[in-house]
């Protein structure tokens, strides 16, 4: 149980900041810190591309790469004040 409370106990301060953390990364995220649920998390949905669209696929990887190298810049100055 100690995980669970510590893990939302770091989604809620990390999502007290998410506008700077947002303004980092270049786009809106979704924060879901629902109380009674098992587990919280921070997500980005995105529209293109599909396990259906093969010519897609390195485009969408591409971009996807590149959204998670932004997402860990924007992360790591908060994660190390937690």
């Amino acid at each position: 149980m100690f995980g669970r409370r510590r893990t939302r106990t770091e989604t809620l301060a990390l999502s007290g900041k998410s506008d700077k953390i947002e303004g980092a990364c270049g786009s809106p995220l979704e924060w879901d810190t629902k109380e009674g649920r098992r587990a919280c998390r921070t997500q980005k949905t995105y529209a293109t591309g599909g396990y259906r669209d093969e010519d897609a696929w390195e485009a969408v990887y591409a971009g996807l790469a590149e959204a998670l190298a932004q997402l860990e810049l924007a992360l790591k100055p908060h994660l190390k004040r937690l």
